[in-house]
């Protein structure tokens, strides 16, 4: 997320190529910490404070670029709490869950939440100082039990 004495910065990773004069595909190689290649130049450059969006250039191993660049909820959330200076809690199945693709941000995190649980099984609850999370599964066991307890917001959780 941009800072805001940064510009805003894409990020470009060219993950296309058989990797023929290596031999092996070289995005793939696990470095000693057990990530790959590409695992590793993706999070380097997400956790950069100016970089606003990445993209992935890929070829024929389209699937599995995306699938090694997937990115823990947990860690988009602490991006956001960054960017919108607001705490993001998540429950633990929340925080695991991975996304790919491109969140577009302004001025309401209620909206850019709302956005994400479009794609994500997730729901929120505002409160003065941030936002809870926790997966649609649990909001509904949680209603369930508490019918007077305000909602989570997103989609209808029947």
């Amino acid at each position: 997320m941009a800072q805001p004495n940064l510009p805003a910065v894409t990020a470009i990773v060219v993950a296309a190529g058989a990797s023929r004069r290596m031999g092996f595909d070289k995005l793939s190689y696990r470095l000693p910490d057990g990530r790959t290649v590409l695992e590793t130049s993706c999070a380097a450059l997400a956790a950069h404070p100016a970089i606003t969006q990445l993209v992935l250039v890929c070829g024929g191993n389209r699937a599995a670029c995306e699938a090694i660049a997937a990115v823990p909820l947990s860690d988009v959330l602490a991006r956001l709490a960054r960017y919108y200076n607001r705490t993001f809690d998540c429950s633990p199945e929340v925080g695991v869950m991975t996304i790919s693709g491109k969140l577009e941000l302004n001025d309401d995190p209620g909206e850019v939440l709302r956005v994400l649980s479009l794609t994500a099984p997730i729901r929120f609850r505002a409160s003065e100082t941030g936002f809870s999370l926790c997966s649609a599964q649990n909001a509904r066991k949680e209603h369930d039990n508490n019918p007077n307890r305000m909602p989570m917001e997103n989609h209808d959780p029947s």
